[in-house]
């Protein structure tokens, strides 16, 4: 179950990576949330819990006579009962899926990517939290290269491309924000968003071409 998961997870990055893929946002949603129900069925397998659905009788419910496993939406509430930035992240994504508007796809990618980090990151998590640091896509994964912001004409191309995001997705997002707890809302854990400022100075030997410090992190000094 476990290596089933981090090969959707892989392909999702690899999919979403490639950025002549005319449906990448889509294919990543699509492995990503294959990704996190392999894991979290993995998770109820090792506890032996039971992830089915069931009669009133207790009797399976069966489809094409084999029992009928729980999808991600009833995995995530079973795994989270209570509401928190992670389960509203999965929330959010499985939701947005279905309301991809083709013709405007660069304007939606980049309208989500902080939701699109922050469930691959949530997912990294959750997998070593569960099953051990041997498990992490770190030794896989990369921070890739890009221009976008860093160039004024790449800038000015993003700036374009967020004047053509639909209206109905922009009314979706604000809708499922409209009552959205501040705290989660501002949790990167639901949306991961960055600053990413230039290493001046002299270079030393343990010095990487990008370092990554968590606000929790932070001293106050």
């Amino acid at each position: 179950m476990l290596d089933g998961s981090r090969e959707e997870a892989l392909l999702a990055v690899d999919l979403y990576n490639q950025t002549r893929q005319p449906r990448r946002l889509e294919g990543f949603l699509i492995h990503m949330h294959l990704a996190w129900l392999y894991l979290l069925q993995a998770q109820f397998h090792r506890d032996h819990r039971d992830y089915h659905f069931r009669k009133p009788n207790g009797c399976f419910e069966r489809v094409d006579g084999e029992p009928k496993t729980w999808d991600l939406a009833k995995s995530v509430a079973e795994r989270w009962p209570q509401i928190g930035a992670v389960s509203k992240n999965l929330e959010l994504t499985i939701a947005l899926r279905n309301k991809i508007e083709h013709r405007y796809h660069e304007a939606i990618v980049l309208a989500t990517s902080g939701y699109a980090q922050a469930l691959l990151l949530n997912y990294e998590e959750e997998l070593t939290g569960a099953f051990g640091p041997q498990f992490s896509l770190g030794e896989e994964l990369r921070f890739p290269i890009f221009v976008g912001s860093l160039t004024a004409i790449g800038n000015a191309r993003i700036e374009e491309l967020r004047a053509k995001l639909p209206k109905t997705t922009k009314d979706f997002l604000a809708h499922f924000e409209a009552d959205l707890d501040p705290g989660i809302a501002s949790d990167q854990r639901y949306e991961f968003r960055i600053n990413l400022v230039p290493k001046l100075g002299a270079k030393t030997e343990v010095d990487t071409a990008m370092t990554f410090v968590r606000e929790a992190d932070l001293t106050g000094c």
